[in-house]
């Protein structure tokens, strides 16, 4: 399965050569960051992917800045993400290899705006994606989007939470992982019924952090 469509290019060795159990971090504003900090404080191997070459994120982390993502693929071999980027002071485009993605680019005005994503993975419906927790897509366990649907920034560090402990879950405990991704991905199913009937609200933002809270003590946090 490829995450997004990429033509072909002369890639290079990656000069960081990530550990297998690191996560990449796509965006390193202020959403990026905290999910940087939040994975280095449960112990994951994190790196950051942005497009500034001044970004002041945490110096426990690895960080490719003047970087820009163009392409994040599912390599099935070895059970992992490839995230391709291009140095845009150099031209050199590398490939790195991770257990899992979290993009924090910022709200989504615009799909083309990810354009190393297609619409599948985004789960768009309606011209929107539709992410479990306002995070979570269903079609793929070890990509996470923080922020691409707005949402607001009092409630970043429990989503950055709940991200590290699913992402040490999915580590440690995959089967753990996988049963919640499962359960949550269910409510889109809910969701999308609601969304059909116009005299139905969708979940609040504050029933939404009152669910990641019940998430965190599921996930053990």
């Amino acid at each position: 399965m490829t995450l997004a469509p990429v033509a072909p290019v002369l890639r290079r060795p990656s000069p960081i050569d990530p550990v297998p159990e690191a996560w990449a971090v796509v965006g390193a504003g202020t959403r990026g960051a905290a999910a940087l900090r939040a994975l280095a404080a449960v112990g994951i191997p994190a790196v950051g992917y942005d497009k500034s070459l001044d970004l002041g994120l945490p110096s426990n982390s690895q960080i490719l800045g003047g970087h820009d993502v163009i392409a994040v693929e599912e390599v099935e071999d070895i059970d992992a993400l490839g995230v391709t980027s291009r140095d845009l002071t150099s031209g050199v485009i590398s490939t790195d290899y991770f257990a899992g993605v979290v993009v924090a680019t910022g709200k989504l005005e615009h799909l083309t705006e990810l354009g190393f994503l297609d619409e599948e993975v985004l789960n768009v419906y309606g011209g929107r994606p539709r992410l479990a927790r306002h995070m979570f897509t269903p079609h793929h366990p070890a990509l996470i989007l923080l922020g691409v649907t707005g949402g607001y920034l009092d409630s970043l560090d429990q989503e950055s939470r709940i991200i590290a402990r699913y992402a040490d879950r999915l580590s440690n405990d995959p089967r753990q992982a996988l049963a919640y991704h499962r359960q949550i991905c269910l409510s889109l199913l809910d969701s999308l019924a609601l969304a059909r009937h116009p005299d139905r609200a969708e979940v609040s933002e504050e029933q939404r952090r009152n669910l990641i809270a019940e998430d965190l003590l599921l996930l053990g946090a």
